[in-house]
This record gives C-alpha cells, sequence and structure tokens, in this order.
C-alpha cells in the first residue's frame, strides 16, 4: 500500500491486522504469540513512531521487557 502511495489505508490494514491478531494472541499465547509480534513488528516498520499509538506502546513494552 505504501509504494503505490495509499499509506492511510495501509496504515488501517495494519490496525485491522493487529486487532485480530491480538485477541487470538491474548486467548492462546503459544499458538499465536509469534503472529502477533510478526504483524507489530512490521507496523513498527513502516508506521511513524506516536506516544499515543497504542501498537507502539505495546511494542515500547515488549522492548522494554526484552521481549521484542
Amino acid at each position: 500500500m505504501r509504494e503505490l502511495g495509499e499509506r492511510e489505508a495501509g496504515r488501517r490494514s495494519f490496525e485491522e491486522a493487529l486487532r485480530i491478531h491480538f485477541a487470538k494472541a491474548e486467548q492462546s499465547p503459544a499458538a499465536f504469540g509469534q503472529n502477533f509480534f510478526i504483524v507489530l513488528r512490521n507496523y513498527v516498520r513502516v508506521t511513524p513512531e506516536k506516544p499515543d499509538d497504542p501498537w507502539w506502546q505495546i511494542w515500547r513494552q515488549l522492548n522494554k521487557d526484552g521481549s521484542g
């Protein structure tokens, strides 16, 4: 989406995927935690960091704990 100039649509797609993967990871971390982490890692690679972005907050927390 970024290469097509559709940054906002891409961000929304990532956020939808993050909501889905986060819910699954909460229910079954062993089965879905890695998938959530991969989507989150890709999100922070293409999305500017903002202090109020909940996904960036989770990313910072994971990295602070040494999980990221």
